[in-house]
């Protein structure tokens, strides 16, 4: 009788011992799943993201058609939207042929790097209208198939003009990155 005990036992820790593997693969195995699904989704959002800019920057078009200098301080750049989407301007670059005056327009400073006189606060007294801001998500949007006029004014710092016969550039950059050069002699 021992030994049928003994075999009786040996079995019914052979089945316990057989769901605890089973209890373990299955436990391993969403524990796997798990972790391999949340890795997939953070995959597939930068692979969407990247999508997104991407068809942005492909439908972000836009040209600039002239510039008008309006005095010996300001001058006026016109901007065409022919892209699939909303225009938002976020830096413009304004500099002369021999790069004597060369000045970046932002939605909060305009800055010069030559002359040097630092940066002083976007204002519309030296953009109007104020340029897109990406991190108030606010300033200027042009909608599609649309004509907008942006003024920009020398900053009085360097007592810098625009002169007659120079050729002057102009650099517009778009939220996604397009970049458009402009030239124009005074």
């Amino acid at each position: 009788m021992k030994v049928k005990l003994t075999s009786q036992r040996r079995g019914v820790s052979e089945l316990v011992g057989s769901l605890l593997a089973i209890a373990i693969t299955i436990i391993a195995g969403a524990a796997v799943f798990g972790y391999v699904n949340t890795q997939a989704g953070v995959s597939e959002r930068q692979l969407g993201s990247g999508v997104g800019s991407t068809v942005n920057y492909l439908q972000e078009r836009f040209v600039v058609v002239d510039m008008y200098f309006v005095s010996s301080s300001q001058v006026t750049v016109y901007l065409y939207n022919n892209g699939n989407i909303a225009l938002s301007p976020v830096e413009i670059l304004l500099y002369n042929s021999g790069r004597t005056l060369y000045l970046t327009y932002t939605a909060s400073t305009v800055a010069y790097t030559t002359p040097s006189c630092g940066s002083v606060t976007a204002t519309t007294s030296y953009e109007n209208p104020l340029l897109w801001s990406s991190s108030t998500s606010s300033g200027l949007a042009i909608s599609k198939q649309a004509f907008q006029a942006i003024t920009l004014a020398l900053p009085t710092c360097s007592g810098a003009s625009f002169s007659s016969g120079t050729t002057y550039v102009v650099d517009v950059v778009g939220l996604y990155g397009n970049s458009v050069t402009y030239y124009q002699t005074m």
